[in-house]
This record gives structure tokens, C-alpha cells and sequence, in this order.
């Protein structure tokens, strides 16, 4: 249980009632339940827990380096059934979370690891990203 004397604010708050009212236990609640979270990212972890993410798994995004939107984008990964160190690629807190979207589809879509090299390139932006995965993914598909 989260300790008493740390405040919350409401929203917070929501956030750790959710926890318990879908079946988290205290333990797990304690992951999410630290008043440097916003109600955001303790929303984004736990929705990992409930989807049954891996502590491994949810350590990587559950960082307050990460917005929680990034932190969406990482734990989708891990739902969509990417492993560690293919999300590793783009748990980058220096990419946004419109540039993991990108890095994180082009390995969904079974591009080789030097196109997806070449995506996760930070100095290119989301709609680069994009331009260059589409390029590939439909040079693939006509293989």
C-alpha cells in the first residue's frame, strides 16, 4: 500500500483505485502509486500490469524520463509481442513518442536490421520516419 503521508492529488488517486478495483495487488499498485508520476504515466503502467507485463518488461518504460505517451509506445511494443531488445532500439527518451511509433511499426512490420538502423535515426523526424517505412515495407511486400 502506498505510503499514507505521500500526497497525491486526486487524479492520482483515481489511478491507484483503479489498480484495486481491476484486481492489482498492493505490490504491484507500488509501482505505479509515487506522487512523481502523473496520473498519465501511472495510468500507462498500470495498464501494463493488468495487460501482465513482465516486472523486466515494465521497468523499462515506468521512468519518469519517459511522457506518457512514450511510455504508451514502449509498453505497446511489449503488447504487440516485441521483445526486450527490440524495444530497447526505441526506449530512447531522446525520440518522441512519434518517432518510437515509427521505429517501434517498422520492426512490427519485419523490416531488417539495418533499415531499421537506418529509421532510428534521431535526427529525422516522424514524417521522414514514416516516408522511409513505408518505402520499405511496400518494397517488401512486393518481394
Amino acid at each position: 500500500m502506498p505510503n499514507n503521508s505521500v500526497q497525491f492529488d486526486i487524479l492520482q488517486v483515481r489511478q491507484i483505485e483503479a489498480g484495486r478495483k481491476h484486481g492489482l495487488q498492493e505490490r504491484q499498485i507500488s509501482v505505479y502509486a509515487k506522487p512523481e508520476y502523473s496520473h498519465f504515466q501511472m495510468e500507462q503502467i498500470r495498464w501494463g500490469l493488468e495487460e501482465r507485463l513482465t516486472r523486466q518488461q515494465i521497468a523499462i518504460y515506468a521512468s519518469k524520463k519517459y511522457n506518457e505517451r512514450q511510455m504508451a509506445e514502449i509498453r505497446m511494443g511489449f503488447e504487440h509481442g516485441l521483445k526486450v531488445d527490440q524495444v530497447c532500439i526505441y526506449s530512447d527518451s531522446a525520440y518522441t513518442h512519434m518517432q518510437m511509433e515509427q521505429i517501434r511499426r517498422g520492426i512490427e512490420g519485419g523490416l531488417t536490421a539495418i533499415q531499421i538502423q537506418s529509421l532510428a535515426n534521431p535526427k529525422l523526424n516522424c514524417e521522414e520516419m514514416y516516408t522511409k517505412r513505408m518505402k520499405w515495407e511496400t518494397a517488401n511486400m512486393t518481394k
